[in-house]
């Protein structure tokens, strides 16, 4: 479109802008006064629907620059969200989706209404962003690419401090997780480990699976640590989460393989809430199934479609600090955000 055109495409924006009301948001970036409960009435619910988000414009270049850039012919690099895998959340309406489709992690500030993207560390370009994790002690960001096989240390709008590095280099990592010390877990998906790195960035140990033969994983693609330390591990070739002491020592199982509820068919993320639930996302079941410490089947939200509280190939999921439950899906380039409700 010619310049004189979108000139007056602003001056008709600004004209209506000035007649329009103001548009009231909600007053909680948690809350879209959805209605979606499970288990269905009479049963009490246990989680509730708050949010629906990712599907929609592009995001935003950081620095806000999307209108004026289109405005003067130079948006080129608009980015859809196309198929997110990871996700983490700081608890206050941040959420970062990383999606290998794009080659970016989106930053949705629910609360402002901003969406931006990050497509670089440092000079890096990011090529398949799987794994995103984020620090609250630190305002921090580790993003993990399966393909350039690293693992870099972001500020939370994306400018690089530093990498992650392991003795002979990581074979494929994907999923994050953090410790309440910092330390942070690398689910390396073809070396079949977890790696543990100190707050510091000191590397610690890997951690292979006790009960297995040669004492590794089959393709482990995340990894969730709870608030006793307790390490989750999606073994997905094994079609299971294995649960490990800090240490690496094995205390339970969870799952199986199998067609019906209770079993795996494609299990992808992992998370654990404040109550020491279980959540495992199955990209095959469409669902998020809630087990208890002794692997028993609490219950599972969600069934294949595109509406809200319908999944299409979910994938990460992460529970923030007040129980709320993000969950990435792939092939309906969105994510839901969810709440556990306590009944106690």
């Amino acid at each position: 479109m010619p310049l004189s055109g979108r000139l007056f495409i602003v001056f008709v924006v600004l004209l209506l802008t000035a007649c329009a009301r103001p548009v009231m948001l909600p007053s909680s970036w948690q809350d879209q006064a959805l209605n979606a409960v499970w288990p269905a009435v009479p049963q009490p619910p246990r989680i509730r629907l708050l949010r629906v988000e990712g599907s929609g414009p592009p995001a935003q270049k950081s620095g806000g620059r999307q209108f004026f850039d289109w405005l003067l012919g130079e948006n080129r690099n608009e980015l859809p969200v196309v198929s997110p895998y990871g996700i983490t959340a700081d608890g206050r309406g941040r959420v970062w989706l990383a999606d290998p489709g794009s080659s970016a992690v989106h930053l949705f500030d629910l609360a402002s209404g901003e969406r931006k993207y990050i497509i670089r560390a440092g000079e890096v370009s990011l090529v398949s962003p799987v794994g995103v994790v984020y620090n609250t002690a630190s305002d921090q960001l580790y993003i993990a690419d399966s393909v350039l096989n690293r693992v870099f240390l972001l500020t939370a709008d994306g400018r690089l401090i530093g990498e992650r590095f392991v003795p002979g280099g990581f074979g494929r990592p994907a999923g994050l997780a953090l410790d309440q010390d910092g330390r942070l877990y690398v689910a390396d998906v073809t070396a079949g480990l977890i790696h543990v790195f100190a707050a510091d960035g000191l590397f610690l140990r890997s951690i292979g699976s006790p009960d297995n033969q040669d004492g590794r994983f089959r393709l482990p693609i995340s990894v969730a640590v709870d608030a006793t330390g307790l390490i989750y591990v999606n073994d997905s070739m094994n079609f299971r989460i294995v649960v490990l002491s800090p240490t690496g020592e094995l205390k339970s199982i969870l799952g199986e393989i199998g067609t019906g509820i209770g079993t795996f068919a494609r299990p992808r993320g992992v998370a654990v809430d404040s109550h020491g639930h279980v959540y495992v996302a199955d990209a095959a079941f469409d669902n998020v199934q809630i087990f208890d410490m002794a692997g028993q089947l609490l219950l599972f939200f969600g069934q294949p479609g595109k509406g809200a509280g319908e999944f299409c190939m979910p994938s990460g999921v992460y529970v923030d600090t007040a129980d709320r439950i993000y969950l990435a899906e792939s092939c309906n380039q969105r994510f839901q955000v969810f709440q556990y409700l306590d009944s106690r």
